[in-house]
């Protein structure tokens, strides 16, 4: 047999380029599906924020703001915000019933965009005087709650807002026991 002669037959699997191109774009397919996919999720950064406490018994100027700003690439629509109880998942107090500060609305937010509700010191005083039968002295079981149309976000209190609550609970029960008195 002559080498020059014989017809081997031998697959067509083409370039070594085109299979690097095509695992190539492959590849970014499959990672923009994902990335988009992951970039669809609603987005919330929230926050809770304590204004002009002077001393442990004076709420002269005390306020606290809650901050809910939409960070998703799609905008989101909150529903309600409001206080609950760790004992009672299903009660719910909307703050408006606390403060003027607040459109009680739904609120759209795009990208970048901030809804706030905000306590003054009456709003405070208001907020213990309900829940300090419910509670006691200590807002541990009190969460504050920004609802959106897919789901309810639970804000985790800083510290000082923590205080803040501890100490407008105490003080309404402070100012109940003196008057039974």
């Amino acid at each position: 047999m002559n080498p020059l002669t014989t017809v081997k037959y031998v697959p067509v699997w083409g370039s070594v380029g085109d299979w690097v191109v095509a695992i190539a774009t492959t590849s970014a397919v499959v990672l923009s599906l994902h990335y988009s996919r992951n970039d669809d999720k609603e987005c919330l950064k929230l926050q809770s924020l304590v204004h002009a406490i002077s001393d442990g018994k004076n709420f002269q100027g005390a306020s606290m703001t809650f901050r809910a700003t939409c960070t998703g690439r799609l905008p989101t629509t909150v529903m309600k915000i409001g206080f609950g109880l760790e004992s009672n998942k299903a009660a719910f107090y909307p703050v408006a019933r606390y403060t003027t500060v607040y459109d009680k609305g739904r609120t759209h937010l795009s990208r970048g965009e901030i809804v706030e509700a905000t306590l003054d010191q009456y709003g405070l005083i208001a907020f213990a005087r309900e829940f300090s039968e419910l509670v006691g002295d200590s807002s541990e079981s009190i969460r504050f709650i920004v609802g959106t149309s897919l789901e309810n976000y639970r804000v985790v209190l800083s510290n000082e807002a923590r205080d803040t609550l501890d100490l407008c609970l105490k003080h309404i029960r402070e100012s109940s026991e003196s008057t039974e008195d």
